[in-house]
């Protein structure tokens, strides 16, 4: 973190209202409109060093990667690019139960806060950024399957669930709190049940009535 106001050095006397605005009003070490690594891993993407980054370029799947994590750091990325992005972390780390050079499904419009916990450990926090049109939660998108016009079978879409942890649909499903529209859970519950693009938008119409967490 940097103070809004650098202090001077040496022993003196600080005006009040100094530290007030220096403490009340933190300003966080900053990456804008950075451009996430296209077909990036963890030895290539594109390195987190700031608290918050901001992602505003991406290709599909491209990557960015979180430093070595270590007790009480905390990262923000937040992803404002066309695309869903993958984050890795490097040094061995893991984001939750995820190794780092497999990395996590970051959601278009989403922002996640990293928080590390251990040495070596990541815990991601996900929080709607953009606009909620075309983001609901898992649960929210699962309990919309039997309300369907046609109702569909939410263990369906878990049995489709490959067991790989390199599928995308896969991490995504055991990592992430939302599903967007176009991610890799939403696709592949498109292909699953042979939905239209127009019934994929009615389960998402029907999905963002319903409780977000059950």
């Amino acid at each position: 973190m940097i103070a809004l106001q650098e202090f001077p050095g040496g022993y003196r006397l600080i005006d009040g209202d100094q530290l007030n605005t220096g403490l009340a009003y933190p300003l966080w070490a900053y990456s804008e409109a950075v451009t996430a690594t296209s077909g990036g891993n963890v030895n290539n993407s594109y390195e987190i060093s700031n608290t918050i980054t901001n992602v505003t370029s991406a290709a599909s799947g491209a990557g960015v990667v979180l430093p070595q994590a270590l007790p009480g750091m905390v990262m923000v990325v937040a992803n404002q690019s066309a695309n869903n992005i993958t984050v890795f972390a490097s040094a061995g780390s893991y984001i939750g139960a995820v190794a780092g050079n497999v990395g996590i499904v970051q959601n278009v419009g989403v922002a996640s806060l990293y928080i590390s916990t251990a040495v070596g450990q990541w815990i991601a926090l996900p929080i709607i950024t953009g606009s909620t049109a075309n983001i609901v939660t898992k649960n929210q998108f699962f309990d919309a399957l039997p309300l369907m016009p046609t109702p569909a079978d939410p263990n369906l879409l878990v049995q489709a669930i490959n067991p790989d942890w390199a599928n995308a649909a896969t991490v995504q499903f055991y990592t992430s709190s939302y599903v967007a529209v176009g991610s890799p859970l939403y696709a592949l519950c498109q292909t699953t049940y042979g939905y239209t693009s127009g019934q994929m938008a009615t389960l998402m119409a029907i999905a963002a009535t319903l409780s977000p967490w059950g």
